[in-house]
């Protein structure tokens, strides 16, 4: 069987290149991107930063926090100590509006999965537009988040259909997570070379594994695949609550061992992000599934660059590339939230390969760097102002009039992120 798996790999890998070169040059980020199996601009394998991303579906309530998501990222940090963030798909039914404050207070994400649960693959466009509008009145007015800030969406059951992704498209949302993408997908080439993000611009481009795919393209809105999880046999273990698989039912070590797998398959391949998608009523209580996920996020976050995110944070991130090498950077001045979007966006030059521009060191506590630029530089702020500009001297640069703070700096068509501590 593995055998065979390897083989079928080898060949998809091999036919997928010719398909990603058919990707129009008008499709070009931060508002499109074609299927792939490649990182975005133009990064290396070694330049990628792996994306770990753990999603939780339904309700949020005091015991399933308590019981099983703190257990589970008890301990588990991003690199430096920083904070490792999960998404939500919340529904309103039965969320303890107290409990869902302090979450987004914490920095997760809030992404909609309808008021009721109750939606279906027979569920019309008006009953899609009153179920996600109610999530999102639900957070505005009784939890009081901003709802502009729920840009995501997953269907309950995964059940899709025609009107949802009209209601989709109609709203603009920021990204959907509802399509399955197995190893043998039309972009994938085995679980190394899993396919990344996309928009849909060109129509759904995943294996659509029961689910509707949208039958007109959606310009904008991105795909997140929920990427199916395998055994080291090459059997397909799920998308979802891979501890509720018998064989890892009550052993921990199994289950771990699973997850190491095909992480190390993600981080030495194509470093495609690698997620877990949860219910925290599957794993409240579990102590066999809690130990096996800590003891794994644990494992993987020690790496220096890998990186735990919302999955808005990884499309803000496909959106605004950087290398692993600024991850830090990105991820301290708000790249996560997108404050960044809107800072890159003020320049109107983008370089081709991001990241050419280097200063170092990087974060700075004295304001004095040295600096790849042979040009003028100039310095911007997180609301797009631009705050400085200098000459380099020799090599080096003085920013030390600059505030401590996240800064884009840019020079000529090339932009990096920078740090003054």
């Amino acid at each position: 069987m593995r055998s065979s798996f390897i083989v079928l790999a080898a060949l998809l890998f091999a036919l997928t290149p010719a398909l990603a070169q058919t990707c129009p040059a008008t499709c070009r980020l931060p508002t499109c991107y074609c299927a792939s199996n490649a990182a975005p601009g133009g990064l290396t394998r070694a330049e990628t930063p792996q994306f770990v991303l753990v999603t939780f579906d339904d309700a949020i309530q005091a015991r399933l926090e308590d019981q099983a998501l703190k257990p589970v990222f008890a301990g588990v940090t991003n690199p430096g100590g920083r904070p490792a963030h999960r998404t939500y798909f919340a529904q309103a039914f039965n969320t303890d509006p107290a409990v869902a404050k302090a979450v987004v207070e914490a920095g997760h994400e809030i992404a909609n999965h309808t008021h009721t649960h109750t939606t279906g693959i027979a569920t019309d466009g008006a009953e899609w537009r009153r179920q996600l509008d109610g999530l999102e009145r639900f957070f505005r007015d009784t939890v009081g988040v901003d709802a502009s800030q729920i840009v995501g969406f997953r269907a309950p059951y995964l059940a899709t259909n025609d009107a949802m992704w009209e209601e989709l498209r109609r709203r603009g949302v920021l990204y959907e997570s509802s399509l399955a993408e197995l190893a043998d997908g039309p972009f994938s080439a085995g679980i190394g070379r899993f396919v990344w993000p996309h928009t849909l611009d060109f129509g759904a481009q995943t294996a659509c594994v029961a689910a509707k795919c949208p039958s007109a393209p959606l310009p904008g809105v991105w795909s997140v695949p929920m990427w199916v999880l395998y055994n080291e046999e090459g059997r397909k273990v799920g998308e979802m609550d891979p501890q509720q698989t018998p064989v890892y039912t009550a052993d921990s070590t199994a289950l771990y061992t699973m997850l190491r797998y095909n992480f190390d398959a993600h981080y030495t391949g194509n470093r495609a992000p690698l997620a877990l998608y949860l219910h925290a009523g599957r794993v409240r209580r579990n102590d066999h599934a809690i130990a096996a996920f800590r003891r794994f996020l644990r494992e993987v976050a020690n790496q220096p660059d890998v990186w735990l995110v919302t999955m808005k944070g990884l499309v803000y991130w496909m959106q605004h590339p950087v290398p692993a090498s600024q991850m830090a950077a990105w991820f301290d001045g708000g790249g996560e939230r997108g404050a960044l979007a809107a800072t890159a966006s003020e320049a109107t030059e983008r370089p081709t390969t991001p990241g050419t521009l280097r200063l170092w060191p990087n974060p700075s506590s004295s304001g004095q760097v040295h600096t790849s630029a042979h040009a003028p530089v100039e310095v911007y702020d997180l609301t797009g102002r631009r705050v400085a500009e200098a000459m380099p001297m020799g090599d080096m640069l003085d920013l030390s009039a600059v505030a401590p703070g996240a800064y884009l700096v840019r020079s000529g068509t090339e932009r990096t992120l920078w740090v003054r501590r």
